[in-house]
């Protein structure tokens, strides 16, 4: 469980990278090796391929690798959305429109009901 703990506060706590004799701790090593290589919060299956080579160079087992990504990935998926994910939403004046369009058609409709049968 430290690998747990060391991950799920990587952010907070300052990188020992700064001074070159403390060298980084494993599971936050592998945490920043799966943040380079995600595509948003998606882990590619190559991707994940390598990163559990990396995982088995590193010492890490199956267990905590699966463990860190799964960390990382969760994370990655609470991050706010960009502008990217907002262009697939309609705009409202395309809404407008297709309101305005559903409205023509339902009183045309109705215009020809009225003159086929009367009142």
């Amino acid at each position: 469980m430290v690998a747990a703990f060391a991950v799920a506060d990587w952010e907070t706590r300052p990188s020992k990278l700064q001074h070159p004799t403390i060298p980084e701790p494993v599971p936050e090593r592998f945490a920043r090796e799966v943040i380079s290589r995600l595509d948003g919060p998606i882990l590619r299956g190559s991707m994940r391929q390598e990163l559990m080579e990396l995982a088995d160079r590193l010492g890490l087992n199956r267990f905590e690798a699966c463990l860190i990504i799964a960390q990382v990935q969760h994370r990655a998926s609470r991050v706010p959305a960009t502008a990217d994910s907002t262009m697939s939403q309609p705009s409202r004046r395309s809404t407008a429109v297709a309101v305005a369009v559903a409205v023509g058609v339902q009183l045309l409709i109705c215009a020809t009901a009225w003159q086929l049968f009367g009142p």
